[in-house]
């Protein structure tokens, strides 16, 4: 799987005010991370973001979003799938940006 160059420098562009994070390319996939853990994931044209697990039922209410389902296991708390209509506005990526570094 490739990912989106678009959606990555738009990512670095934001990160680049945030020190310590770490970009990795793995599974087909970049990796936004801090303190080796993925704040962020760019799977093709989507986003995966770590968030609170407690906030995970309210953040689906949000358009475009998702449960992620990591190796097939349902209902992960804690991780969401943003399709590419969810980060399209800077606004909106910002917002993904800030729920994952909380």
């Amino acid at each position: 799987m490739s990912y989106s160059e678009e959606l990555a420098s738009r990512l670095r562009n934001i990160f680049q005010l945030h020190p310590g994070i770490e970009e990795r390319q793995k599974m087909g996939g970049l990796s936004f991370m801090r303190n080796t853990k993925v704040l962020v994931r760019i799977e093709g044209d989507d986003l995966v973001v770590r968030c609170d697990p407690m906030q995970t039922e309210k953040l689906l209410s949000q358009p475009a979003t998702q449960r992620y389902q990591m190796k097939g296991k349902m209902n992960m708390k804690g991780w969401l799938l943003i399709r590419a209509e969810g980060t399209k506005g800077s606004q909106m990526l910002e917002d993904w940006v800030k729920i994952a570094l909380e």
